[in-house]
């Protein structure tokens, strides 16, 4: 779902920096500039609009996992899958980021 999006957004000529560090917000006039530590692309990034989005952590402390038996949430808040994002319970599943697995290859 995210690269649909992504590549929805793109195709409306909007530029997304993927693993990027925003260190400085200017405004000028009608414009906004970030500048931005990252791996590819320029340093600084010009546009009507920014939107930053950060990582969360999920909140999955009152579902009553352990009830369920879902073990190995070593990592706070996430819920450990396999590839086909079953848990440890048959007939259990999960997705989204409640799952470590949503943050490849689309990282923040």
């Amino acid at each position: 779902m995210a690269a649909e999006i992504q590549a929805a957004l793109e195709a409306e000529d909007i530029q997304i920096r993927l693993e990027a560090e925003c260190i400085e917000l200017a405004r000028d006039g009608e414009s906004v500039t970030a500048n931005v530590h990252c791996s590819a692309g320029s340093p600084q990034i010009t546009g009507s609009h920014v939107l930053i989005a950060g990582w969360r952590m999920p909140n999955t402390d009152d579902l009553g996992l352990e009830k369920a038996g879902v073990g190995d949430r070593s990592r706070p808040g996430f819920i450990k899958v396999d590839d086909e994002l079953r848990t440890n319970v048959s007939g259990i599943w999960a997705l989204g980021d409640c799952t470590a697995r949503v943050r490849s290859p689309y990282r923040l």
